[in-house]
């Protein structure tokens, strides 16, 4: 089977799509966009959980604590992953990176997922699917114990495909490049954002 490096050799018209190059690389267009996706999602998961009143008006009061929680820990969440895409600042900065990261990491940058690039096929591959399973399991569940959940915190089965596609994306990394999963990953928290700001804005 051909390979993802041999692809890009052989087909040249695929080489923007290669992890280093304008389209996925470093700072390149999804990049950028992924870090942008993930801090509006970081800001309107904040909005939602300081105002209660206006985005969780249809729950009572001793309800919204738990969800305003959920809602926290999602943007905090989101903040993390959007700081590790830009080395937390590092690249904006100039720092350097401290010895005890540096030998650790692949791209010689101050964040944690680069220093998992060797486990990264097993690690893309157990979230995907992982993820897909629970959401599908979910999404097609006989009862609803928990309504107010699934209306306010647990993504919508209208993502259905979004989460199908990145799930595949993710099972199939070796053949991808890892950052085909990272935008269809990002294409799915943009909707999730999405529909978390329409419920105080309706």
């Amino acid at each position: 089977m051909m390979g993802v490096a041999t692809r890009f050799q052989h087909y040249p018209w695929l080489r923007p799509l290669h992890e280093h190059g304008p389209v996925f690389g470093e700072d390149g267009v999804f990049e950028t966009l992924t870090v942008l996706v993930f801090l509006i999602a970081c800001t309107v998961l904040l909005t939602a959980a300081a105002n209660p009143v206006r985005f969780l008006h249809h729950e009572p009061p001793e309800r919204r604590r738990t969800i305003r929680i959920a809602y926290l820990a999602g943007a905090l969440l989101c903040f993390g992953i959007a700081m590790e895409e830009l080395s937390w600042g590092q690249r904006l900065l100039g720092f350097e990176t401290p010895e005890l990261i540096s030998k650790h990491n692949a791209q010689l940058e101050f964040n944690v997922h680069n220093m998992l690039n060797e486990h990264r096929v097993v690690i893309n591959t157990g979230l995907a699917t992982t993820s897909l399973l629970i959401l599908i399991m979910a999404w097609f569940r006989r009862s609803d114990p928990a309504p107010w959940f699934f209306q306010n915190v647990f993504p919508h089965a209208s993502l259905i495909i979004c989460a199908v596609t990145f799930g595949f994306a993710g099972a199939l990394d070796v053949l991808l490049p890892n950052e085909v999963f990272e935008a269809l990953v990002t294409v799915f928290v943009a909707f999730y954002a999405y529909r978390i700001y329409k419920l105080g804005n309706p």
